[in-house]
């Protein structure tokens, strides 16, 4: 298997080298990523997605994250690489118009010998409710959630959130020890983009 090889970058965002996923992992290098949300506006509401990941995952196995998320390789473009992602994690066929721009984020977190130092290019994705998701080997299950339901679980209103997994009638509650603690520092961009359109 083929090492995967990202671009590394100084506190400038300027590039500087290109190692290997792991040897920027263990370093805690600045390297770039994709994350994407996905919501689906229907008749009775707006609803948001979410990721089980694999629990084969070295990081937060089997909790419950950002729709879609992944690393950009070197040399290639943030949207290609969210556009693979989609493919690669959930099934998703698309093209760049699909997409939104929402900003970059930066993310820092550590654990033992394991350092995430991300620049995150964030997008918005939104989908029909008959949309399928073919889940690829790094993803456990798909769920989603009202987002007024799920903005009252933000501004601590509710502890538990009931939700709906794709596979039928699965249902799922999450709570703060089930979900990525990065999902709350995304949420004012979030629900701004979601509610007025921008």
């Amino acid at each position: 298997m083929m090492k995967e090889l990202l671009t590394v970058y100084n506190e400038q965002l300027e590039e500087v080298g290109i190692l290997s996923r792991d040897e920027i992992h263990k370093k805690g290098l600045k390297h770039k990523v994709v994350h994407c949300w996905i919501i689906e506006r229907g008749e009775i509401g707006i609803y948001l997605y979410f990721q089980q990941r694999s629990f084969n995952k070295s990081d937060f196995p089997g909790m419950y994250d950002i729709a879609c998320a992944g690393h950009i390789d070197a040399g290639e473009e943030a949207e290609i690489a969210m556009i693979r992602e989609l493919d690669e994690e959930i099934g998703l066929n698309i093209n760049k118009n699909d997409l939104k721009y929402l900003g970059r984020k930066f993310e820092a977190f550590q654990k033992g010998e394991f350092f995430d130092n991300e620049i995150c290019e964030m997008y918005l994705l939104e989908v029909k409710d008959n949309t399928k998701f073919i889940l690829g080997d790094e993803v456990e299950d798909m769920v989603r959630v009202s987002v007024i339901e799920y903005e009252k679980w933000i501004n601590k209103e509710l502890k538990e959130l009931e939700v709906s997994s794709i596979e039928g009638s699965k249902k799922v509650v999450l709570r703060e020890d089930n979900i990525c603690p990065h999902i709350r520092e995304y949420n004012e961009r979030l629900l701004e983009t979601v509610y007025k359109g921008k």
